[in-house]
């Protein structure tokens, strides 16, 4: 009888995988038991990658860890986050996700508007990137328009996952869900580019 796919390893969990085929953006693995997973060219190592051939070939051992299960059963692996010698993580991975496992997210105090604060980039997706706050403010967004000066088309081109970045509060909408903008911070600096607030985006009653 034909065999159904095989089934999703647990997110967070560590894997000792083979580097199945390298592309462009990344590298396939296979994990034993498992589909391949892929690990962006992000994820390759802590510094900036060009080729992901200077850092991995096909065919070599890895350590790596799960990060996200994505539609279609695909599989998103991070080989910077595993001590590469000893398979250890070498950080906890709550800013790799959304919801951290077991720990309640309560009803959170949101950041001052307008305030700048310095944040990790926790995932990316096409319609701009969310950024992990200190103090326990959780993910804000900042929409691809607000990514840089220049217009954007792929978020990638601008950001990494665990990149650190310098953010502005601009909107504080429903549901504590946190607007935020870089391209009104000088992004080495931590400056407050824009502290009139001219360029922030203005939502409903956002008078000036």
């Amino acid at each position: 009888p034909p065999r159904g796919p095989p089934p999703l390893p647990e997110i967070r969990s560590i894997h000792r995988g083979t580097v199945a085929r390298i592309t462009t953006f990344g590298a396939f693995i296979r994990l034993e038991g498992h589909a391949d997973g892929l690990c962006h060219i992000s994820q390759l190592a802590d510094e900036r990658v060009e080729t992901v051939g200077d850092v991995v070939s096909e065919g070599q051992r890895v350590w790596v860890v799960v990060t996200e299960l994505r539609e279609n059963n695909k599989i998103s692996l991070s080989m910077k986050l595993v001590d590469q010698d000893t398979g250890e993580l070498k950080e906890a991975l709550d800013d790799f996700n959304a919801a951290p496992a077991g720990r309640p997210r309560g009803p959170q105090e949101p950041p001052p508007l307008y305030s700048v604060l310095q944040g990790t980039v926790a995932r990316i997706q096409p319609f701009g990137c969310f950024v992990r706050l200190p103090d326990a403010y959780g993910d804000g967004l900042v929409h691809v328009s607000q990514l840089c000066s220049y217009r954007v088309e792929n978020p990638d081109d601008v950001v990494d996952a665990g990149q650190k970045v310098w953010v502005k509060v601009v909107e504080l909408r429903d549901m504590n869900k946190i607007s935020l903008s870089m391209k009104v911070v000088d992004q080495a600096t931590g400056e407050d580019l824009d502290p009139a607030n001219r360029d922030v985006p203005r939502g409903d009653g956002g008078g000036g």
